[in-house]
């Protein structure tokens, strides 16, 4: 092989590893980048920022009335929208926590003792907490420490599409509810929606 033919095949070789992806660390000011085909994380982390602290401002004088501080259960977000959350749902969880725990006006039980006591009493699904049997055999095991949570807090995704000639555009909406653990009604709920168009 000729020096001539190595030498092409390397810059064949480099010019290709230059083309290929490429990363780079984004500064602090700069947007999330938008997703073009889905939800993407500038919008489901608009979404449960903005409904969070709606739901917190929707309660903020019974709240800061009251004699103790409230205890929440966050019992997580169910997706019942047209896209699959992945892994956008352990961060809409977590931006949720955070957003409770810094507004000062309730107080949170761990999301990891959530887990384990939704593990322990067999509640698989949010809808099963809607049940008395289900609620209480939950509740039974997440008070055993003595942290006895007030109101279960969970969320739910939902989207609706509308297409165009040339674009669509889809809904996306967060409903939260604030349920009473001990009779199992609502008493608080909040919806927000964020509409993104897409280009066919």
């Amino acid at each position: 092989m000729t020096k001539t033919i190595l030498v092409a095949l390397a810059a064949a070789f480099l010019a290709a590893g230059c083309s290929g992806p490429s990363a780079r660390v984004k500064d602090e000011g700069e947007g999330d980048l938008v997703d073009v085909r889905k939800g993407g994380t500038e919008t489901y982390l608009a979404l449960v920022n903005k409904g969070t602290r709606e739901l917190i401002e929707a309660n903020r004088k019974e709240l800061m009335n009251a004699a103790e501080k409230p205890l929440v259960a966050f019992v997580g977000v169910e997706n019942r929208s047209s896209e699959e959350l992945g892994e956008f749902r352990a961060s809409m969880n977590s931006e949720i926590e955070t957003v409770l725990v810094n507004s000062e006006l309730l107080g949170m039980i761990s999301m990891r003792a959530v887990d384990a006591a939704r593990r322990e009493s067999n509640v698989r699904t949010i809808d099963d907490l809607t049940t008395a049997r289900s609620r209480q055999a939950f509740l039974s095991v997440l008070n055993r420490d003595g942290a006895v949570a007030r109101y279960l807090l969970y969320g739910e995704v939902t989207s609706m599409t509308s297409s165009g000639n040339s674009a669509k555009e889809r809904t996306y909406e967060l409903t939260l509810q604030l349920m009473d653990s001990s009779t199992g009604m609502i008493a608080s709920q909040k919806k927000v929606k964020l509409r993104k168009e897409y280009s066919n």
